[in-house]
């Protein structure tokens, strides 16, 4: 069998404060088995998933992966490869540590790595790693995980205890958009306080309440000031800090759940669930990672469960996410809105105005009312019927970086 550990693997994670603590188990039943059919391929491979490269760095390869495998992985004759599985969260600041950590530790050939990574915007990163250091570039193919478990999930008969919701389909919206939000990632806090600012948190179901992070607006308000004052925009500090105590008082804010420390990735359907999209009709979706070239922060562009539920439940939508990132979505074979929505945000760098413009964007759709709001509906079924047959029919989830 090509993937010659396909019943059974090694994942590997840190955790604590100080990432002091190695999780390492073995698993079964990976995901990844659904990537390729394994049986017609006549090369070997040999898979570990990880999720903090920190526990790469930690573990020895030599006590995990058996003798005769390995010696096949770095004998460069061989037709034997090692895969390293990253795309659950999509990292691009791991390539240095993949040398270091990996095809130097023990003298594996480049051509013999081969990173499944989640991250899509990643192959302009590793070339520039390998020229500056001049380095033969391992690898790589895009795996979109969440994309797949959505589907999986879809087929696993979400519709049956509750019917999918029937969107677009209203001539009077009470509610105009719907944003979810968990963790309290910078950007999320930071787009919450604005819409407050510009009195557009009453037109949507928002959620942002105190979760597994320990964060709550008491925690996070001078790091979102001093967040937008490094990244040059002073006139945004200024309203944040006008606005300071109005944006504090806002408390949790809950949606259909109450206890936020759990993670809500995989996809479900209640019936709060399913009033909520049809009695908005856009979503505000804000994903994993948004600011780019700030501190040492993670910047890639990646794709989670959020969007793809936005799509499974046939909402237009508004992505808060790195530069660019609706151009790799539409590489997938997915539409966006343009132009009932305005979507120029998407190639705006700065961060901070990239957000301006999220926001001018929420504000106008909030406005939209008769005929207009009619004609962004008929328009926009359209494209959400096109993605949500491309979600639900897709049978590669895999896409090599050339």
């Amino acid at each position: 069998m090509p993937l010659l550990n396909y019943n059974s693997y090694w994942y590997f994670d840190t955790e604590g404060a100080n990432n002091e603590q190695i999780i390492k188990e073995e698993r079964s039943n990976s995901m990844f088995r659904r990537l390729k059919d394994w049986e017609t391929i006549e090369d070997d491979y040999y898979l570990i998933e990880f999720k903090s490269i920190i526990s790469i760095e930690r573990i020895n390869f030599v006590s995990v992966i058996p003798e005769d495998i390995f010696a096949r992985i770095k004998n460069p004759n061989d037709n034997c490869y090692l895969i390293l599985e990253n795309f659950h969260e999509g990292f691009s600041h791991i390539i240095a540590q993949l040398y270091d950590s990996v095809i130097d530790r023990y003298k594996i050939p480049e051509e013999k790595l081969i990173l499944f990574t989640g991250a899509l915007d990643i192959e302009e990163k590793l070339q520039e790693y390998c020229t500056k250091h001049k380095r033969i570039p391992f690898k790589m193919e895009s795996m979109l995980e969440f994309e797949m478990a959505t589907q999986s999930r879809f087929e696993n008969d979400l519709h049956k205890p509750c019917p999918l919701p029937i969107t677009l389909n209203m001539s009077k919206y009470n509610k105009k958009y719907l944003n979810f939000n968990r963790r309290w990632r910078p950007h999320r806090p930071l787009l919450t306080a604005l819409l407050e600012c510009c009195d557009l948190i009453q037109y949507g179901y928002v959620s942002l309440a105190a979760s597994d992070d320990n964060r709550t607006w008491a925690t996070e308000m001078d790091h979102i000031i001093e967040i937008v004052r490094e990244c040059g925009n002073e006139n945004m500090a200024a309203i944040l800090m006008k606005n300071r105590r109005r944006i504090e008082n806002m408390g949790d804010l809950k949606l259909d759940k109450d206890d936020m420390h759990y993670n809500h990735a995989p996809l479900e359907l209640t019936p709060d669930i399913k009033k909520m999209y049809e009695q908005t009709y856009f979503s505000v979706v804000s994903e994993t990672i948004y600011f780019t070239n700030y501190r040492d922060w993670e910047d890639s562009c990646f794709l989670s469960e959020k969007i793809f539920k936005a799509i499974i439940f046939k909402h237009p939508f508004i992505l808060v996410a790195t530069p660019n990132t609706l151009k790799y979505l539409k590489a997938l074979g997915y539409k966006t809105f343009s132009p009932v929505i305005d979507e120029s945000y998407d190639s705006i760098e700065d961060n901070t105005m990239r957000m301006v413009a999220i926001v001018k964007e929420i504000s106008r759709l909030c406005k939209l009312e008769g005929e207009a709001l009619e004609d962004y509906q008929k328009y926009c079924r359209k494209i959400c019927e096109h993605n949500f047959k491309v979600l639900t029919e897709k049978k590669e989830f895999s896409y090599p970086i050339v």
